[in-house]
């Protein structure tokens, strides 16, 4: 039995009217990056011109759960020449949550701008323009098999809807730091949940040993205690940059809702996470698109 149906959804696909810009630092360079969303026709899919790139046979990129190449603390995709484009998941969220399925993402560097380490700024940004409806749907990926994968600890449980067109998520971290420790998470938009004002806010968070770590080796040079949360054992350095009390999980479902959104699809089925991060989110997706027939 194959892993998921694909079926045409309720919606349309669609793209922006108009250009939206997005400036500010690079996350691991510190450097000022300029990023453009751009309209684009129907079927284009997402795609990232790298515009510091000048041959321009070589600088695009299309978001593909194939083409991602590196999933360490980030989703980055890359292309056949080795161009890439890193942290896309925080916008690909945004876009995933106004169904923009069609769009080109211009960009002078190798990696977006980390705003406030959440979705909130792209999302607020793209609501600025209006939004073209083609007239192909959008394809849904409906899960017929429950299956499972794991690394380590970590797990994601992909099982088929309860109901016509559910989408489900329910994530678990458990965190060794005391202000966060054990934390739980639903959320199902089919039901009415809303990432807007649930999800998008939640900003992207590290040990501060990690952060100490990678900025001895040149990276996390743009990490500002307003684009994060810094963690240690027993504090958290910046509580006053959380909205909810729990916005590590929701951050959590944010990466989690990017990452699925390298597909393509949207689905319908239920996703039990379990400490799991981006590396297990690409393994769960080419689990579930190239599984054969048993």
């Amino acid at each position: 039995m194959i892993c998921v149906e694909i079926v045409d959804s309720k919606y349309n696909k669609r793209t922006i009217l108009n250009p939206v810009r997005f400036s500010g630092l690079g996350l691991h360079s510190g450097k000022s990056v300029l990023m453009t969303v751009k309209p684009s026709q129907q079927n284009t899919g997402i795609i990232f011109i790298r515009t510091d790139v000048l041959d321009d046979a070589k600088n695009s990129i299309k978001i593909n759960y194939n083409n991602v190449t590196d999933l360490t603390f980030n989703t980055t995709i890359s292309n056949e020449f080795g161009v890439e484009v890193s942290t896309v998941e925080h916008l690909l969220a945004a876009l995933y949550s106004l169904k923009i399925t069609d769009c080109i993402v211009e960009i002078d560097s190798k990696e977006t701008p980390i705003m406030d380490g959440s979705s909130l700024i792209f999302l607020n940004g793209l609501k600025t323009t209006m939004i073209d409806e083609f007239e192909d749907k959008i394809p849904l990926a409906v899960i017929k098999k429950d299956i499972k994968v794991v690394d380590n600890q970590s797990s994601i449980e992909a099982k088929t809807p309860l109901y016509k067109d559910q989408f489900y998520i329910e994530f678990e971290i458990d965190f060794d730091c005391k202000e966060v420790g054990f934390q739980k998470f639903i959320f199902e938009p089919s039901k009415g949940d809303s990432f807007g004002s649930e999800i998008s806010h939640a900003k992207t968070f590290a040990l501060k040993s990690d952060y100490d770590y990678l900025q001895s080796i040149g990276y996390a040079k743009g990490g500002r205690l307003d684009n994060g949360i810094l963690l240690e054992k027993e504090k958290i350095h910046n509580p006053q940059a959380l909205t909810f009390k729990d916005d590590f999980v929701r951050h959590k479902i944010l990466d989690f809702l990017g990452d699925l959104y390298t597909s393509g699809h949207l689905f319908s089925g239920r996703f039990y996470c379990k400490k799991s991060g981006h590396k297990l989110s690409n393994i769960l997706l080419k689990t579930l698109f190239n599984h054969k027939n048993d």
